[in-house]
């Protein structure tokens, strides 16, 4: 009974897509791969593309079909950017016809319905959320702020790996994990906490392919495959955290009218406080409820903490790799900038959905279209790079190119509207772990492996660019002051 539901589902949804594809017929719709009927082409992502990591395999794609490119993935229609032109046009010309974003199942359970900012669709909500994140809770003088929880977390950094040198190398990947989830829990919370273990559990709970993830009318196979109760689950536990952390801190706030959260000193407020600070004080028109604090903190988390894990890794496996970077890595701006082009953080930024029909590279893009960006692709194109597989960071120390959103052909964080608001606070993370790596260490490869050994293949999971095989390097600590 429940395939024959299964497979109605699917023929009624597909005619509900053919009929929309009818009426878009008149469009001049972007080139892509052939289609079969009712799965589109699936077939060529998920079956025939398994020797390629995703990112790579569009990116093929894309070089037989244009940087604007159009894939049926079941009833979802995508559109895939892969050209500095196009995404300029995505993300300044057209910004707002696709500032909003896409939802699924695991998002509106894990983020309160869409209550944080990365996730959001596009309206008031959103626009407040990115506000009290810009002005409140990620502005230069509140990263600034954490700078002691920072420098005390890096001291443990070096402390915890000169404890696990050995001649057998040191796994690098969970200290630095352990340091950017201190960083960012001292930030929020003002203590550590185990938040990022249940996110990653979470994630991965979440991860793989679902036919409900693309036939959104089959959202009852989530429910009778245990699914949906699953993801439930890890948000029970998430918000029984969120909850027991912010009682602790309206408590504090009850008992002691002079405490950090109500005395504005911003060099003891952590973002919990101000998050609080700022609820008291909404205006009851447009109030900020606690399933958004609690949204918006989960997003702190999934921006800052494996992400700079990830960074500060590839840049260390780079730098082995080719070793006169590592000579010249006293420019660390410039590693962490030709890192983030070869490797960033996400190949893909979080999707897009278009409010309105826009024309993005010649092509008429319908309203509700999923809009993929590859900066993976376009930082190793080699229309904007010279070399551009090569790990070269001096290609950025004469240069105005940056990460910040101007530069299309270097969008690690995004550009426009939907631009990451973290980049500040996660580059100074970054920039001070790598700092301490190198100026308290010197590194070598075990067991006499050579630079050329050094196996960098990407591993693409979660929308994450992930090391196939585990980076293990020897520290010898330097003595201070030597050459």
């Amino acid at each position: 009974m429940c395939l024959l539901i299964t497979i109605l589902g699917i023929v009624f949804g597909t005619r509900v897509t053919r009929r929309r594809k009818k009426r878009a017929s008149s469009r001049n719709s972007p080139p892509g791969p052939r289609r079969l009927p009712i799965i589109g082409n699936l077939h060529q992502l998920v079956l025939l593309g398994g020797q390629l990591p995703l990112h790579q395999r569009l990116r093929e794609l894309a070089r037989a079909h244009g940087p604007v490119m159009r894939l049926q993935l079941g009833q979802l229609r995508h559109v895939v950017v892969t050209s500095a032109e196009a995404a300029e046009q995505v993300m300044r010309t057209h910004d707002l016809a696709f500032a909003s974003r896409p939802s699924s199942l695991v998002l509106e359970i894990l983020t309160y319905g869409r209550r944080d900012l990365a996730f959001a669709p596009y309206g008031d909500h959103w626009r407040r959320m990115r506000k009290l994140c810009v002005v409140e809770l990620l502005s230069a003088r509140r990263v600034l702020s954490f700078r002691p929880h920072r420098m005390e977390e890096a001291s443990k950094l070096v402390a915890a790996i000169s404890r696990s040198s050995s001649h057998e190398g040191v796994r690098l990947k969970p200290i630095l994990g352990t340091f950017a989830n201190a960083v960012v829990c001292r930030a929020a919370f003002g203590k550590p906490l185990k938040l990022v273990a249940l996110l990653d559990d979470a994630m991965v709970t979440a991860g793989g392919f679902r036919l409900s993830d693309v036939f959104p009318g089959l959202e009852f196979l989530a429910v009778v495959s245990g699914y949906r109760s699953k993801i439930e689950a890890h948000h029970r536990l998430l918000d029984s955290l969120l909850d027991e952390v912010i009682n602790d801190h309206m408590a504090k706030r009850r008992t002691n009218s002079t405490a950090k959260a109500t005395d504005g000193d911003q060099t003891t407020e952590d973002l919990v406080d101000v998050l609080l600070n700022l609820q008291q004080n909404a205006d009851p028109a447009s109030p900020i409820t606690m399933e958004a604090v609690k949204a918006v903190l989960q997003d702190m988390f999934l921006a800052g903490t494996d992400t700079t894990t990830r960074t500060i890794e590839w840049a260390m496996a780079e730098m082995m790799k080719n070793p006169s970077a590592m000579q010249k890595a006293q420019t660390e701006d410039a590693v962490i900038k030709e890192t983030l082009r070869l490797h960033p953080p996400g190949p893909f930024l979080i999707p897009r959905e278009s409010r309105e029909e826009a024309n993005v590279g010649g092509f008429d893009i319908p309203v509700r279209s999923q809009v993929l960006v590859n900066v993976w692709a376009i930082g190793r194109d080699p229309r904007y790079w010279n070399e551009a597989d090569k790990f070269s960071p001096e290609r950025f120390l004469n240069s105005t190119t940056d990460y910040r959103g101007a530069h299309f052909q270097f969008l690690p964080f995004g550009a426009g509207r939907r631009m990451c608001p973290g980049i500040q606070f996660g580059m100074v993370v970054v920039q001070l772990a790598l700092a301490n790596l190198l100026f308290h260490f010197d590194w070598k490869l075990p067991n006499e492996m050579k630079p050329e050994d050094l196996d960098l293949t990407e591993e693409f999971s979660d929308n994450a660019l992930k090391m196939r095989e585990t980076l293990l390097l020897i520290p010898v600590a330097r003595r201070i002051g030597s050459p």
